[in-house]
């Protein structure tokens, strides 16, 4: 999967993006998630270690159904994307941003959500390479949500 375009100017792609990882990855599929140099800004920690995808809740009307989606209690399931996008990790979900789409957004990769890991781009290349399926943003945006098939 492939997030893009610019988390910065927009939300809805954060917003988007972890509702069809995680259905596909319910279904037994191994998932990549790679973040291109515009929206890796969305994952840029600051002085306080919060990235813009920690500021954005996620909606209380979701939980019912993120919870079921997570196997989680309401007590103990994410309360916004950055910490959704933290759990990928425990579901078998990669994220990783090419060092050429880090270095080009001046982000130094320690600047980074420790969630997400910075690869090389021939790393990227083979990824890319190796794949049943590519699934960018255009195309997985619209089958959002899978939570309440409501508009958000």
């Amino acid at each position: 999967m492939h997030v893009t375009p610019s988390l910065d100017q927009s939300y809805a792609v954060a917003c988007d993006t972890p509702a069809p990882a995680l259905t596909y990855a319910a279904r037994g599929h191994n998932l990549t998630v790679v973040i291109d140099e515009g929206a890796v800004t969305a994952f840029r920690r600051d002085a306080s270690g919060t990235t813009p995808l920690d500021r954005l809740d996620l909606l209380e009307d979701d939980f019912d159904e993120l919870g079921t989606v997570l196997g989680l209690p309401r007590a103990e399931l994410p309360k916004n994307f950055g910490a959704l996008y933290r759990t990928f990790a425990t579901r078998g979900i990669r994220l990783v941003a090419n060092e050429d789409a880090v270095r080009a957004a001046n982000i130094r990769p320690e600047e980074l959500d420790p969630a997400v890991q910075v690869v090389t781009g021939e790393e990227v290349r083979k990824l890319l390479s190796d794949l049943d399926a590519f699934l960018p943003y255009d195309d997985i945006g619209p089958m959002h949500p899978i939570f309440s098939h409501r508009p958000h």
